[in-house]
C-alpha cells in the first residue's frame, strides 16, 4: 500500500493535525520527515495514500498552512 506524508512548519502543527485526523478517524502516524523531502528536525504525518483526498479536504477545512503533501 502506498504511503504519503504531510510536511508541516512546526511540531505544534503536527500534533494539531494528528489530533484532528484521529477525531475524523483518518489513520495517521507521526514520523520523522524523509530526508529527501526535508532536512528539518521535527515530525511529519504519514498516511495511507488512498486517503489523500480526505487529507487535503481536512487541511483545507482547518485552513492550516503546510509545507506539502507528498506521495512516498
Amino acid at each position: 500500500m502506498d504511503k504519503g506524508v504531510i510536511l508541516v512548519y512546526s511540531t505544534h502543527d503536527a500534533f494539531q493535525l494528528e489530533k484532528h485526523f484521529q477525531q475524523k478517524q483518518i489513520p495517521v502516524k507521526m514520523v520523522p520527515p524523509p530526508r529527501h523531502l526535508s532536512s528539518d528536525c521535527g515530525f511529519c504525518l504519514e498516511f495511507n495514500w488512498e486517503d489523500e483526498q480526505k487529507i487535503n479536504m481536512e487541511i483545507d477545512i482547518l485552513n492550516l498552512e503546510i509545507q506539502g503533501v507528498h506521495k512516498l
